[in-house]
């Protein structure tokens, strides 16, 4: 028979509803087999999947069915991400197109849009998910604002604030006006855009002073001059004051540091409120730090007249007053650099000084590192397990009471991912997210944890609270999750394996261990499979700003299921161990998809002959026994598109004999092929062998038990 896509479409049709009827996604926590937990990283629902998802989760897929054809029993549950801030960002774009603004909805509404859009995307998250008949345990479903990880969450929240793990603190931070919220330093990309660096004179008994000023508005909140100990004119200027122009206000003269933007022989200005070097000068020295910027991204009010302005209006109505009173010496190009947080089209960050929580990182980094070294947890790449360990190393070189990442300097200049230097932010004031357990006292301001209502303020007695609007930050939320959603947890580790790109895994497994690791004394995740980005065939990574995405449902619709898990097993096994890209493009593509017909015409047309295997291997190499000991070695270690090339080849040199295929022997081809091809797989089993179930309940490799423990 010859097999199009047409036919193919109804043999994975029939297959996928084959699936479901016969319970083979129900889990028995009590089932037979040594338990094995698979932690699905949950997508988050801010849109549909697309194929960088279908990569991991068709990984997820095979390493999950293998073990189950080995015997184990395991817990792979299906979970989605509520999506944060991220989220939040897509509905209030939504609302825009609509001609609504979201500010001007108010808390309540804006919280049922961004609910009804969660609901929508989540149910196709999962729709899609079942279209790739991906063997998870759709009766365990979770979602992580669902009751019970909200609840294990704030139990988390709670035991870290009573170990003084967490902590609330003011500091400078990255906020974003458009979600009212801060950013940590991973969530923000720096760009450069011209501007002008302004020379001011200012006036002084011992002589004029220079001062550079990029940010004209930083004059309105500074609360004094800064300027080198290795300046001339240090000795002179040291523990006097000068006068600021067009505030009228007298501040200190202070040594400082070397500071971007500072040029030789010019003076700064000190900003508490916008700079972190200068709040801890402040916090070192009583300066004041008065409000630069509103929550709404305006100039604060304040003794000036430029409270409520656009910054870019403030700034020019500065650079006129300035230069009408002949305050300007001279003005020259600049870069200036502009903060925004990554992939939410470019709404503006601005540094304000904020009371968060954070978490304190330097001692969770330690007892990683001790993990590490225990082999408790394990990489499936050197490449990957080096990076980690050099990522955490970093923690050990500071302070560890250091908080924050906070702004360095007037010029905006933030560093990529996690700082080195300072603690995790945990807390955000955006609206969409799992609400912390936090109640403000009115009467002192301090705050009162508890996974229950607080009557009585646990600092001074009164009883006039407030529950806190805020929510945790994703990244924070996201190291509970193997908490939340483990079945095991007398086990050594929460969860036996997860899957995950290389963009991610340095800080979402290390939260996710960090956190688990101080709660719990044991490892989120044993085994870590780190995989590549998609890129295509010029090596460029699949973006939808680069116009090279794709969609994985279009992708399964118009060539099937079957034929997009055979591109991506090709596409992976064109990527050494440790690459941080899988390469995919159309010829890989035409490959797998004659791959896949011709393993459906190859099996469903090979004559059927009674007796065992032997004479269908030509001599007897490779046997079958060696063809599954050698892919068992390749997914024990993760390589799974070698795995797959080697049943295709195995395959091909079937079909070139004459001879056909035993019935025993195309059942344990099958069960091979099973964790790569399960609609075809099972497709077969049925037609040419009888099967009356899914080779997953059926096959189980004729394994009764594991043959040995997971690497």
């Amino acid at each position: 028979m010859a097999y199009d896509r047409s036919l193919l479409a109804l043999v994975e049709d029939t297959e996928r509803e084959n699936f479901i009827a016969d319970g083979a996604c129900a889990f028995d926590l009590e089932g037979d087999g040594e338990p094995y937990f698979v932690l699905m990283p949950p997508p988050n629902v801010t849109g549909p999947l697309h194929l960088g998802h279908g990569l991991s989760l068709i990984l997820q897929d095979t390493l999950v069915r293998h073990r189950r054809l080995q015997g184990y029993n395991v817990f792979f549950p299906p979970g989605t991400d509520h999506g944060g801030a991220r989220m939040e960002n897509v509905v209030q774009r939504q609302l825009r197109q609509r001609k609504l603004e979201p500010r001007a909805l108010g808390r309540e509404r804006m919280l049922d849009y961004v609910q009804t859009y969660a609901n929508e995307y989540r149910a196709l998250i999962v729709q899609q998910m079942k279209m790739l008949s991906i063997a998870a345990n759709w009766d365990h479903e979770w979602f992580s604002m669902d009751e019970e990880r909200s609840r294990v969450l704030k139990e988390t929240f709670v035991e870290l604030v009573e170990r003084d793990v967490i902590y609330r603190a003011e500091a400078v931070t990255n906020w974003c006006p458009a979600l009212n919220m801060p950013f940590p330093g991973d969530g923000i990309e720096c760009t450069e855009e011209d501007g002008l660096k302004h020379v001011l004179r200012l006036e002084h008994p011992t002589g004029p002073v220079e001062l550079s000023v990029i940010r004209l508005e930083f004059l309105l909140a500074a609360t004094a001059v800064g300027i080198q100990p290795e300046h001339p004119a240090f000795e002179r200027l040291r523990g006097t004051t000068i006068a600021l122009p067009l505030v009228d206000r007298l501040v200190p003269i202070i040594a400082v540091g070397a500071r971007s933007g500072m040029g030789r022989g010019e003076a700064i200005l000190v900003v508490p409120s916008a700079s972190g070097l200068d709040y801890e000068l402040a916090q070192q020295g009583m300066l004041s730090v008065p409000e630069l910027y509103a929550s709404d991204g305006t100039i604060a009010v304040g003794p000036h007249a430029c409270g409520g302005l656009d910054i870019e209006v403030c700034r020019r109505q500065l650079a006129e007053q300035l230069e009408a009173a002949g305050k300007i010496i001279r003005t020259a190009p600049t870069k200036v650099q502009r903060a925004n947080p990554i992939g939410f089209d470019g709404v503006l960050v601005v540094p304000r000084v904020t009371a968060q929580w954070y978490l304190r990182v330097h001692g969770l980094a330690e007892d990683e590192l001790k993990r590490l070294g225990e082999n408790a947890v394990k990489l499936n790449a050197r490449t990957w397990e080096l990076g980690y360990r050099y990522w955490l190393r970093r923690y050990l070189q500071i302070p560890g009471q250091m908080r924050g990442l906070w702004w360095d300097g007037g010029d905006l200049k933030t560093s990529r991912g996690f700082s080195n230097i300072r603690d995790w932010l945990v807390s955000s004031q955006s609206l969409w997210g799992q609400r912390m357990p936090v109640w403000d006292c009115v009467s002192c301001a301090r705050p009162t944890v508890s996974t229950t209502p607080v009557a009585r303020c646990k600092a001074c007695g009164a009883t006039h609270l407030r529950e806190s609007d805020d929510v945790m930050q994703l990244t924070f939320s996201g190291s509970v999750w193997p908490r939340s959603v483990s079945v095991w947890p007398e086990r050594a580790a929460l969860a036996d394996l997860t899957v995950t790109g290389h963009d991610v895994y340095l800080y979402w497994i290390a939260t996710s261990n960090m956190v688990c690791g101080e709660v719990e004394d044991k490892a989120a995740y044993k085994n870590v499979h780190v995989h590549g980005l998609i890129v295509d065939e010029q090596g460029a990574k699949m973006t939808k700003s680069s116009g090279n995405t794709v969609s994985l449902a279009e992708l399964c619709a118009q060539e099937g299921v079957e034929v997009v898990r055979a591109y991506i097993y090709y596409g992976l096994a064109g990527s050494k161990e440790g690459d941080a890209w899988v390469r995919l493009g159309p010829d890989l593509l035409e490959r797998a998809r004659a791959t896949v017909f011709g393993l459906l015409e190859a099996l469903m047309g090979l004559p059927l002959r009674p007796g065992d295997e032997g004479g269908d291997e030509a001599g007897g190499e490779p046997t079958l026994d060696a063809l599954q000991a050698s892919i068992d070695a390749d997914l024990e270690i993760g390589r799974v598109g070698i795995a797959y090339g080697r049943l295709i080849d195995h395959l091909d040199r079937v079909r070139s004999k004459d001879g056909g295929i035993a019935a025993r022997s195309l059942d344990r081809f099958l069960g091979m092929l099973h964790p790569f091809h399960p609609l075809l797989s099972d497709h077969i089993f049925r037609t040419r062998l009888k099967g009356s179930k899914t080779l997953l309940l059926a096959a189980r490799r004729r394994r009764s038990t594991p043959a040995h423990a997971p690497a």
